[in-house]
């Protein structure tokens, strides 16, 4: 089975020295890589910028920016793949960007534009792909976090979608708390990401 795993936060220039970005550590996505390399699949992992050690035995394709992360993953599914496992925090928005250095002490506006939407140019370009998809909301109740999951799986094509409320401290962290959301129903996850990544697998192989 090949899997193709995003993970991590993507950066947006603002000029040629700053950029905007999230606290997205990879650390989830990078346990799905390892947990799924040793159930046996052929993995590629596209990685925005970490702090951690690649996985053993995974493609790893590093990208920086949302417009990097979703061609390349593009790209690359042309190759070939039964799934895609989107769990990179990808910017919703980017900054027009300015040539050279934005000189300090004034203030400063700046103009924003949104992003593509990976998951849904995937199941465009590729209809036959399963799609698990990442959905990070903030402080909204569990039934709320279901009902725009259950929105989002719609919208983009997915077959399951992971849901999590970021206002929980999760960013940078080893432990993690998700709902998976499928079409037959929901389910809890908590504790290590490497064990949450064990469960997902889990439930990731009863639709491939």
């Amino acid at each position: 089975m090949r899997i193709l795993i995003t993970a991590g936060p993507t950066r947006e220039a603002i000029d040629e020295l700053r950029f905007i970005s999230n606290r997205s550590s990879g650390k989830m996505g990078y346990a799905l890589a390892r947990k799924g390399r040793q159930m046996g699949c052929e993995v590629t992992l596209v990685s925005g910028p970490v702090s951690l050690e690649p996985p053993k035995g995974v493609d790893v394709v590093l990208v920086e920016s949302a417009d990097e992360m979703i061609e390349q993953t593009l790209k690359i599914l042309g190759n070939g793949f039964d799934a895609i496992i989107s769990c990179a925090a990808i910017a919703d928005y980017k900054p027009v960007k300015r040539e050279g250095k934005i000189r300090s002490g004034q203030d400063l506006t700046l103009e924003l534009s949104p992003t593509r939407k990976l998951v849904r140019e995937a199941k465009k370009m590729f209809p036959e792909l399963f799609i698990c998809a990442f959905k990070a909301e903030y402080g909204i109740s569990e039934m709320e976090l279901v009902r725009t999951a259950r929105q989002w799986m719609k919208a983009s094509g997915s077959g399951m979608v992971i849901a999590n409320d970021v206002s929980e401290p999760i960013f940078g962290s080893d432990e993690t708390k998700v709902i998976i959301v499928t079409p037959d129903g929901t389910e809890h996850a908590e504790g290590s990401k490497k064990i949450v990544a064990s469960i997902i697998f889990d439930r990731l192989q009863n639709f491939l």
